[in-house]
Order: C-alpha cells, then sequence, then structure tokens
C-alpha cells in the first residue's frame, strides 16, 4: 500500500450550478471521472480517494476539502489530482495557473482535467495559451454571472413581476410564481391593526391586544411556515414599532413596490398589481391617526435626563425606556405589551443608575491600573495597526502578480522572467502572511489577558 499510486478525485458543485441538472452535480462529476479512469490502463491499478465540496464557490480556496487535499499534495501523500474540468478546482484563473504550472510540479503531483483534455504528466508545456485563457474566462465568468443576475432582476422588476416569496398579509400565488395573493390567515390580522388604527388606538395598545390573542409575529409566523419546530424562536412578542410599520406600509392598498430592501436608487412602483387589504381611504385615516399621535414629539429638545447608554431589562434584556421627556425613571415597555411576561414591572431611578454606572466604572478603572496600568490595550491597539499596515502590502502584492501574469499572457515578458518574478513576489507574499500570523497569535493573547481581568460590580 506505501507504494500503491494515490490518485485524488476532486468534485465541487456551488449553488448556481444547481439548476444545470446532474452533469454539474457531484454524481455527474463522479460518474464522468470513474469512467476516464477506467479507459487509462496507468489509473486504474490506483487507489482513489475522494474529495468533494458541496456548495462552495470557486472563486476561492477557502473550501474544506480542497484545503484537506492540497495539505495531503503538500505532505507527499497524494501522487495525481483529478477533476472534470479547471473550473471544478478552482475559478479565480491567477491561483488555479499558480498551482498547475508551479506548485504541482514541484510537488511532483500529476494534474489530471478531463473534460479540457489536459493531463500534466503528458503536456509538458502547461502554459498553453489555450489553457491560460480557459482560467480567464472561468475567473470573467463569477463576475459575469453577478453582473447579470442583478441585471435580470432589475429588469423582472421593471416588467412588473414580483420576486419574492410574499410579506405579512400576502402569499405566493401557487399557479403563478410571479403574482401574490392575499394570505386570508394573515390579512385578517392587518386588517385588524389597520381598524384599531383608524379608532385612535396607539400601535403599543394594538401591540397588546395582539399578544393576548396569542398572535405570532411576522417573524414568527414566517419561522413556524418553514417547519421550525422550537418552541423559542416562536416566542416573539409584538411591539408598537412592528404594528407601526404595518400601519405605514403603502402595499396592503395594492401597491407592488420593487427594491424596498434592497440597494436602490429608487423604488419601482406599480398600481392594482396587488389585491388591496384596505382601501386607500382606509390607509389615509391611519395615518392621519398616527400624525395626531406623534406630532407632539416633534422638535422636542432632548431631555438632560437622558442616560448616555442603553439601559436593559435583567429579565428579558431589551432596552429600558423613560417614563416621559421629563421622567427620571426607567421602566421596561415589555411588561406593558406583554403582561405575564416576568420582566421588571417597577421602576428605576436614573440617578440609582447613575450611582451605580459610577461605582462599577471606579471599581474598573482601579482594577485596570493595579493589574494592567494600561499597557494590554496599548499594544493591542499597536498590533492592530501594524497588521493592517501588513495587509495593504499583501493586498499591494496579490495585484502586482496579477499585472505580472497579464504581461506575461500578453508576451511581453518571457516565461523565465515571469518565473523569476513571481518566485520573489510570491516569498514576499509568504513571509508577510508569515509576519500576519505572528502578529495575529500575539494579539489573541493579549485579547485573552484583558478578557481575564474580571471585576466585581
Amino acid at each position: 500500500m506505501d507504494n500503491q499510486f494515490i490518485l485524488a478525485m476532486y468534485l465541487r458543485i456551488s449553488s448556481n450550478n444547481e439548476q444545470y441538472g446532474d452533469s454539474q452535480s457531484i454524481t455527474g462529476q463522479r460518474d464522468l471521472i470513474n469512467e476516464y479512469i477506467q479507459t487509462h490502463d496507468e489509473l486504474k491499478k490506483a487507489h482513489v480517494i475522494e474529495f468533494s465540496d458541496d456548495g462552495y464557490s470557486g472563486t476561492n480556496f477557502e473550501r474544506p476539502s480542497i484545503i484537506k487535499l492540497l495539505e495531503k499534495a503538500k505532505r507527499g501523500e497524494i501522487n495525481a489530482i483529478i477533476v472534470k474540468d479547471f473550473s471544478r478546482f478552482g475559478r479565480n484563473y491567477i491561483d488555479v495557473g499558480d498551482y498547475i504550472e508551479q506548485i504541482f510540479p514541484f510537488l511532483n503531483v500529476r494534474f489530471i482535467s478531463v473534460n479540457d483534455c489536459f493531463d500534466s504528466a503528458t503536456q509538458q508545456n502547461s502554459a498553453d495559451i489555450g489553457i491560460a485563457f480557459k482560467h480567464l474566462c472561468d475567473d470573467y465568468y463569477c463576475k459575469d454571472l453577478s453582473r447579470k443576475i442583478k441585471a435580470n432582476v432589475r429588469t423582472a422588476w421593471e416588467s412588473g413581476k414580483n420576486l419574492s416569496l410574499g410579506f405579512y398579509g400576502y402569499k405566493r400565488n401557487p399557479m403563478d410564481k410571479y403574482q401574490l395573493i392575499i394570505d386570508e390567515e394573515t390579512s385578517s390580522v392587518v386588517r385588524f391593526i389597520f381598524q384599531k388604527a383608524i379608532l385612535g388606538i396607539s400601535s403599543p395598545q394594538i401591540a397588546v391586544a395582539l399578544n393576548k390573542k396569542g398572535i405570532l409575529t411576522p417573524l414568527a409566523h414566517s419561522i413556524k411556515k418553514k417547519g421550525a419546530v422550537s418552541e423559542n424562536k416562536l416566542k416573539r412578542v409584538w411591539k408598537g414599532e412592528t404594528t407601526l410599520n404595518i400601519i405605514r406600509d403603502l402595499r396592503y392598498t395594492g401597491l407592488l413596490i420593487q427594491g424596498m430592501n434592497a440597494a436602490q436608487p429608487e423604488f419601482i412602483i406599480y398600481e392594482k398589481k396587488l389585491e388591496a387589504i384596505v382601501t386607500r381611504e382606509e390607509f389615509e385615516k391611519a395615518q392621519g391617526c398616527i400624525v395626531k399621535k406623534r406630532k407632539y414629539k416633534k422638535n422636542k429638545p432632548k431631555s438632560r435626563h437622558a442616560f448616555p447608554v442603553k439601559i436593559r431589562c435583567s429579565d428579558c434584556g431589551h432596552a429600558m425606556t423613560r417614563l416621559s421627556e421629563r421622567s427620571k425613571k426607567y421602566f421596561c415597555p415589555y411588561a406593558r405589551v406583554m403582561p405575564d411576561n416576568p420582566c421588571l414591572t417597577g421602576k428605576i431611578g436614573i440617578d440609582k443608575l447613575r450611582n451605580i454606572a459610577l461605582s462599577s466604572i471606579q471599581q474598573f478603572y482601579n482594577l485596570i491600573e493595579r493589574e494592567a496600568k494600561g499597557k494590554y490595550v496599548i499594544s493591542s491597539v499597536n498590533l492592530l495597526r501594524k497588521i493592517q499596515s501588513l495587509e495593504k502590502e499583501l493586498s499591494s502584492i496579490s495585484n502586482s502578480k496579477l499585472i505580472l501574469y497579464n504581461k506575461y499572457s500578453d508576451g511581453k515578458i518571457s516565461y523565465d522572467k515571469y518565473l523569476i518574478e513571481q518566485g520573489e513576489a510570491n516569498k514576499e507574499s509568504k513571509d508577510l502572511i508569515i509576519q500576519i500570523d505572528t502578529l495575529k497569535k500575539d494579539a489573541i493573547i493579549i485579547g485573552e489577558k484583558i478578557l481575564n481581568l474580571q471585576w466585581k460590580y
């Protein structure tokens, strides 16, 4: 077994390739490679080990199985690597070219790409222009695919097609994936919210009513639809902010608004693309009630009693709020929207909070001054600055490697000169990576020392 020829079969598929069926699937790649092995006598007797990355992009080598494969190759535990095509191994043409032209020959590892008719054992001139062009196409494919997906989405929006699965109150039409229809289960909740708002009931009071009825929040409802069985994920409560967002959403009047959650310069709005849950008149009445309720808060100066940091409830962990603009006391708002919630129901004064905070800060300062004297904090800042500086230098070298490769591909420099300069750049990169790793380890050690400085409140 020690002298047996070890052949590593590498398979990869990303989520984008699933639409192309079995030819690109892990099974399809495996069958193709096995068929190739059986037609080549020198590979039939090899001991084949399989590595596969399912759902990983080929734009980088941060993939679990490829990392294991390359580690074995560096230790001399692999004699050859076989893939379906170059793009399965990787789509970054600089890195793939380095492995095929330099690293694998140095490690004495044979590389076979079935569909590209490439075998490093028989093709000594691995820098063939056709292969280099293939690497470049694979690299360009990833960048072009991202651009095309964004363009297709934009085109679909502009044509009035809905690409979302739906939002609270609506669901996707099972007969037409580009159309949304009313979800009777949740649309009744939306109508209830608007009816209460028109009657002058505030959004927090509406949230209390929904919590008393045990109605799931939009997020909890979405989680349940996806098949979540964890009760903790469903233990979410309605807040005034949640009901307010629904009241202010124009889509419930029948407007289809595209690009609301995307980085778009402007929304794309279509009328009469959705069946309305509330009329435009009901929507405007609800907005009027909201304005009346909130008008008095406009242009109010910030109270001098506001605490500079968020105060959180010790039971639910949510931020506490003041009774009013002039109040010096804080309370947990969740105690109002969830009457049965074990949150702090009392009030705590700002003077007491200030004394607690000052006492904690004083204890922390004394501890740091006595045990650390600030040296760990200063050291960690200096290390981070050094790491950032070295990472910029490493990025600059990577760019120079790209320029160098383009010069070689264009025939502006010879292959020998390319290898020499590429080797120098790789050595500089390796030295920088070692320095960065060392500094990061030092930073982790200092960070652990800082975290270990415990104090009592």
